[in-house]
């Protein structure tokens, strides 16, 4: 046996080893929720698949739009630009909501956007970002946050829209009481979104830099 053999077992197993398959947990109007637990965190990771008929660049101009995620972002209560290098990379911070006796919670996070230009797929990466803005009294900071947004052009001029997200949200919320509830904010964020992104002000324009 060989020792690039070998090593390529060793890089399969390190990469599949701490994650458990993908559960459906919900299928209603075009969107389906799933999520699976994971190794290195007590909190389960989160993934949503659905098609929405509108061009890449509608959603990309939503999904970057900061001054209205509260209309579509389950519980955010405040979003703000903190930094935007381009376009395609953008540092937010937002405020969420979380019903009492829990604290709310806010973190600090950075948008990357990249397109294939053969393929004309979509990602969007998201990150957690410390020591830009300090911490307050009365929230709690959010100690992990990524998520990936996979936007793939279909030929019937939809988009096919894969999302997945993985979070601490920090504080003393047990992670089972979050992982009952994990479901229904996705599920809803996504149908808000679904519903933001045929909004005419996010119509294609030929100069933004994600091509249709």
């Amino acid at each position: 046996m060989s020792a690039k053999f070998i090593s390529i077992v060793l890089i399969l197993f390190i990469f599949t080893s701490g994650t458990e398959p993908w559960v459906e947990r919900k299928n209603k109007n075009n969107i389906v929720v799933y999520t699976r637990k994971v190794t290195t965190s007590d909190y389960k990771e989160i993934k949503i698949t659905t098609n929405v008929k509108t061009t890449l660049s509608s959603i990309v101009k939503a999904l970057s739009d900061v001054d209205h995620f509260k209309e579509w972002i389950y519980n955010c209560t405040q979003a703000t630009l903190v930094k935007k290098s381009s376009d395609a990379d953008i540092i937010t911070y937002q405020v969420f909501d979380v019903p009492w006796p829990s604290t709310d919670r806010d973190v600090v996070s950075r948008l990357q956007i990249s397109q294939d230009k053969k393929t004309k797929i979509v990602t969007l990466v998201s990150d957690i970002v410390n020591g830009l803005i300090p911490e307050f009294k009365d929230l709690v900071r959010v100690v992990d946050f990524h998520s990936k947004y996979i936007l793939t052009p279909k030929p019937d001029g939809s988009v096919d829209i894969d999302y997945e997200l993985g979070t601490n949200p920090g504080g003393e919320v047990p992670a089972w009481l979050v992982n009952m509830v994990i479901v229904n904010a996705p599920y809803q964020t996504q149908e808000k979104l679904n519903e933001l992104v045929l909004n005419p002000r996010y119509k294609s324009d030929k100069n933004f830099f994600i091509k249709d």
